[in-house]
C-alpha cells in the first residue's frame, strides 16, 4: 500500500506536468498569432 502523501504529490506532478504543457502550448500560439499580426500590419495597413 503506498502511503496517502505520496499518492498526492504524483497527481500534484502531473497536474504540474499538465499545467506545463498547457502553458508552452498557449504561449506557442499566442507568439504565433502576434507573429502573423505583425506581418499582416507590417504588410499592409491594418484593417480592423
Amino acid at each position: 500500500m503506498v502511503p496517502y502523501h505520496v499518492t498526492r504529490f504524483q497527481e500534484y506532478f502531473q497536474f504540474f506536468n499538465l499545467f506545463q504543457l498547457l502553458q508552452k502550448f498557449f504561449i506557442q500560439s499566442l507568439l504565433s498569432r502576434t507573429y502573423e499580426v505583425g506581418l499582416n500590419s507590417s504588410s499592409n495597413q491594418q484593417e480592423y
